[in-house]
């Protein structure tokens, strides 16, 4: 469960270094990005040990925490979803699906 955050937490500490956001303009990045595509790499090698079995599983837990995020971006009167998001929820949405399926038939197992 922890492995997809990680990747995206990778991901994000590798844009905020590459996009020096709050750096000063005398200050270097070029060691935090070199940390970020390190935690980049590692975080993509995790989700491909741990197999896509516990991929799919997971996005079945993850799927039900969209609706409580759709309510608190509804109380802030925020957009619910940009581009990216969307791409993700579709992602995560396919995955669940797929998951259900595998575990009604058999082909997935706890």
């Amino acid at each position: 469960m922890i492995l997809i955050p990680y990747f995206f937490s990778a991901a994000y500490g590798f844009l905020v270094a590459y996009r020096k956001e709050g750096y000063k303009a005398s200050e270097s990045s070029t060691k935090d990005v070199i940390i970020g595509v390190t935690a980049l790499l590692y975080s993509i090698w995790l989700l491909y040990a741990a197999g896509i079995q516990y991929f799919l599983l997971s996005a079945l837990l993850y799927l039900p925490g969209v609706v409580l995020y759709i309510k608190a971006r509804k109380e802030y009167n925020h957009q619910l979803f940009n581009t990216a998001e969307k791409v993700i929820l579709v992602v995560i949405t396919i995955a669940a699906i797929y998951a259900a399926y595998g575990l009604y038939n058999g082909t997935l197992s706890l």
